[in-house]
């Protein structure tokens, strides 16, 4: 089976790994050293970014089992017939060009966690409450995403096929952003988990591997 070429794992994506498959005493010790861990400068998402690889437009990445391109970052009422999930915000859309170059199918979700929600552009959680900049990729919204062509939801990415995306989510209502921060995260394999209940698939290292500032497109639509 082929996997990503960089595939070995994080020290994050190891720990969510070992930290499901714990037991109670397990768990108590781990968050110890969660703790630790989260007070260095590492545990800030920003801190991680300013380490990160420069990401600019069109430039191929390798996360998993896709090669990711950012294509660029667009303001927007709606994309066909998708509209924000609450009436009195609008969209933030980060159009992307996806292969997957693995031997096995892709499911989106594995995509939204490469790409977090960006920062500097207003984003809301599903619930509208307006997202910190320094939120880390785990925790920050997961996009919606359709092909670019015809607004369709997707359910599969396939090996050895390109995409051209909309990754969406939801940002406030009030002005449009001209810059957003655009940072890419990793993914590593598993091959068979910790706990035995699982075996090959995807994991979230949530370390942020690439990032860059995207100019943003003003919305197009009258009224946006």
């Amino acid at each position: 089976m082929k996997h990503a070429r960089n595939a070995a794992p994080g020290i994050i994506g190891v720990a969510q790994n070992v930290f499901a498959s714990l037991g109670p005493t397990g768990k108590a010790i781990a968050a110890g050293v969660v703790l630790v861990v989260g007070a260095s400068p590492f545990g800030a998402w920003n801190a991680v970014a300013d380490d990160a690889i420069p990401l600019t437009a069109g430039q191929v990445v390798e996360a998993g089992p896709y090669e990711v391109a950012v294509e660029k970052v667009v303001a927007a009422r709606t994309l066909g017939d998708v509209t924000a999930l609450d009436e009195k915000n609008k969209l933030l859309i980060v159009v992307v060009e996806v292969k997957n170059v693995s031997d096995t199918p892709g499911i989106p979700a594995t995509l939204g966690d490469v790409v977090p929600a960006p920062a500097g552009a207003g984003i809301v959680d599903v619930d509208g409450r307006p997202v910190p900049d320094d939120v880390p990729p785990g925790e920050r919204p997961t996009p919606r995403i359709f092909n670019i062509d015809d607004s369709a939801s997707i359910d599969v990415i396939n090996p050895d096929l390109s995409y051209r995306l909309a990754l969406v989510w939801d940002r406030t209502g009030a002005g449009d952003p001209a810059e957003a921060d655009v940072r890419l995260a990793g993914l590593t394999w598993i091959e068979e988990g910790f706990s035995g209940l699982m075996s090959q698939y995807w994991l979230a290292t949530d370390e942020v591997t690439h990032s860059g500032s995207f100019a943003v497109e003003p919305p197009k639509e009258p009224g946006a």
